[in-house]
């Protein structure tokens, strides 16, 4: 089985009445944690200041300048220091184990674990050096947290549980405590919230974890502050696919529709891809527009004492949340179309794709530059065609398919009639 990016798939934890115990358990093992990051951060700049690591990390950094400056001549200069020498991870793992008798030692292996990786890939604020290098030398704080963290789980530590009839739930089951040493801990089955049609894609992936079409990867229990929630994210590495063969002969040309989120042209047919009629667009770009004129007509006319405080303190925060808004839903429409473009081009075996991206009045003319505004009234919530082609490239280029981008000037709104259409079999012709 060939490697591919690991996935979370993120499933809600439920808890009944019953189940308080549970949830009071996590909420433990959560600031425990917290607590065991901090104390590895302590630990290891403790090691490193009884070391003199600070000294000779001095001396190496100015005979490294020397260096540079000189032109770079002779041999270069060797950093002294190691990030974490096996001494050091010995006697941070042996303090853990004395201050948190009461975790799972898989738990405290993997914590251990990730803080050393953050602290090894931990990036500077400036400078060309590593992070922890500037943390040693006292030019950065240190990744200490103050939030809980999330419960880390390996693939021996907590397993799926699959649902013996429709009306039982996934599970799953974890070791998060240790009684006593040399003794097997006990578990701790988690409910997962995979009913219902809105979950119908996670319980898939679950199927295809259980069965081993995914290989499964681990898990973390996870706390949401904005929800008030615990999630659990069950990791999976899927199998690569097979790359299909694409013939470079066989062209598409990709064009923002009038009446459609977008259209792609293929041997004399029109498909529609990115939604058929788009409805969503109207709705979200309306949304934010109501929401953006009654704010500033509410600020207009607000009562004398609400005002002078300048027009930016309470308009302001409204406004970056709109543009925020807008501006997600922007780039997930755009994935969603570059997504169905890929696919699209695997089942017709197209290897060459040409992006036609609206410029000028052009862009005003199509369904995602005016769906859902209002006549006569102007606003900047219009559409990155730029970040659309940006997208469908970095996509098409992962599958071997190739790109192109022709920019449209021109201001046609109408359907295209016999003579324009002749135009685009000669631009594909052209293009091949």
């Amino acid at each position: 089985m060939s490697k591919r990016k690991v996935r979370p798939t993120k499933l809600k934890i439920h808890f009944t009445k019953e189940d308080r115990e549970t949830e009071a358990l996590l909420w433990h093992l959560s600031h425990q944690i917290k607590i065991m990051v901090n104390l590895i951060w302590r630990l290891w700049m403790l090691f490193h200041w009884e070391a003199g690591s600070e000294d000779d990390l001095r001396l190496w950094r100015e005979a490294y300048k020397t260096w540079a400056q000189e032109g770079k001549k002779g041999k270069k200069p060797q950093c002294p220091v190691a990030c974490f020498p096996p001494e050091c991870s010995k006697r941070i793992r042996a303090a853990l184990t004395e201050r948190f008798p009461g975790i799972h030692g898989r738990v405290r292996e993997l914590v251990l674990d990730r803080t050393r990786k953050r602290i090894n890939k931990i990036p500077a604020k400036t400078g060309a050096f590593s992070g922890w290098l500037c943390i040693l030398l006292n030019e950065q704080r240190p990744g200490f947290s103050s939030d809980p963290l999330p419960i880390p789980l390996d693939r021996k530590n907590g397993h799926l549980l699959a649902p013996q009839c429709k009306s039982d739930p996934w599970r799953l089951v974890v070791g998060l405590d240790r009684v006593a040493p040399r003794v097997r801990s006990p578990k701790t089955s988690l409910r997962l919230r995979t009913w219902g049609r809105r979950c119908a894609s996670e319980r898939a992936s679950l199927e295809k974890i259980v069965g081993g079409e995914y290989e499964f990867c681990g898990s973390e229990v996870v706390y949401r502050p904005t929800r008030r929630e615990w999630y659990a994210h069950v990791m999976s590495r899927q199998p690569k696919e097979a790359r299909v063969e694409l013939d470079p002969g066989r062209v598409a040309v990709l064009h923002p529709g009038r009446k459609r989120i977008a259209l792609l042209r293929f041997e004399g047919y029109t498909w529609w891809i990115g939604g058929r009629y788009g409805r969503h667009v109207a709705h979200t770009r309306n949304a934010v527009l109501i929401q953006l004129w009654s704010r500033s007509d509410g600020y207009r006319k607000a009562s004398t004492a609400r005002k002078g405080h300048g027009r930016n303190k309470g308009f302001r925060f409204w406004l970056n949340k709109l543009r925020n808004r807008w501006r997600d839903f922007v780039k997930t429409q755009n994935n969603e179309i570059a997504k169905d473009l890929v696919a699209f081009c695997e089942r017709h075996r197209v290897g060459r794709v040409v992006y036609r991206q609206p410029t000028e009045h052009y862009r005003l003319t199509r369904f995602l530059g005016r769906a859902g505004s209002r006549p006569r009234r102007s606003h900047a919530y219009t559409w990155d065609w730029h970040q659309l082609g940006k997208i469908c490239a970095e996509k098409c280029t992962e599958k071997g398919i190739l790109f192109e981008v022709s920019k449209r000037p021109d201001g046609r709104s109408r359907p295209l009639n016999r003579s324009q259409r002749q135009r685009d079999k000669e631009v594909m012709v052209n293009v091949v």
